[in-house]
């Protein structure tokens, strides 16, 4: 089975640069790696445009956290799953930590984005002083029973869950292997925890996120409990993506 590739631009890059970049991507072709690309909302639907009939999906980085109404500068999940958006990001630790995203309004936002037939892309990661402090297995679960408490028939629906240490997001570090094993065990456990392990197993994929590069996937893609990456810095750049699509 293939392993999913997430490219989040962020707002790294121009709405015409998305246009080049998509048209490019477009082209690849790969053995090993599913594409998403993540562009942002100005972009959607010219790269949405691109991506149609290719095996290339689309997906929002973000969502917001009501159906519809008077919510100045949100984007409602119909319009994103009516542009040919696949997944979408919730949870990604710079809106947590800029925008003060807490984990009722990420629960919020998967509710959303599951009525609207979304594969939501969750992310959890712990700071380097949680780290330090030995509270990573503590966090990663309280962010996990948040994102997902009061699911509707949570079983019935895909998840992604992304885990980026929040410490090695464009640093260019990235956990050694066993630690990552470690981080994973946690994840597993509060998921079935929470719902069952027959969920787990069938349902859920579990990525790594944080300065994701061709050389460290080396190492990472020797990890059974991988299903694919969220990469962001190095997914901006075509050169460098390709060299993380043909690793």
């Amino acid at each position: 089975m293939k392993k999913i590739l997430v490219a989040n631009w962020k707002m790294r890059i121009t709405h015409e640069q998305a246009i080049e970049f998509a048209k490019k991507v477009k082209n690849l072709k790969s053995r090993k790696y599913d594409i998403a690309l993540a562009p942002s909302f100005v972009s959607l639907e010219a790269v949405g445009r691109i991506l149609k009939k290719s095996n290339i999906s689309l997906v929002a980085q973000d969502i917001s956290a009501w159906e519809f109404g008077a919510y100045t500068g949100e984007v409602m999940g119909q319009d994103l799953k009516k542009l040919g958006c696949k997944y979408v990001i919730i949870g990604h630790s710079e809106r947590r930590q800029y925008l003060h995203e807490d984990g009722s309004l990420i629960n919020q936002k998967i509710k959303i984005a599951l009525k609207n037939k979304l594969i939501p892309i969750l992310c959890i990661g712990e700071t380097m002083q949680e780290r330090k402090s030995g509270n990573t297995a503590a966090m990663l679960v309280q962010e996990i029973k948040q994102a997902l408490s009061d699911i509707p028939n949570l079983n019935q629906h895909n998840l992604l869950i992304s885990y980026e240490p929040i410490w090695a997001i464009g640093t260019g570090t990235t956990l050694r292997a066993d630690e990552c094993e470690e981080a994973y065990r946690v994840i597993k456990r509060a998921i079935t925890t929470l719902c069952s392990e027959e969920y787990f197993q069938r349902k859920v994929k579990l990525l790594y996120g944080g300065s994701i590069n061709a050389t460290n996937m080396a190492e990472l893609s020797q990890l059974p409990q991988i299903s694919g990456y969220l990469i962001g810095g190095g997914s901006v750049d075509f050169v460098k993506f390709r060299q993380i699509v043909e690793a």
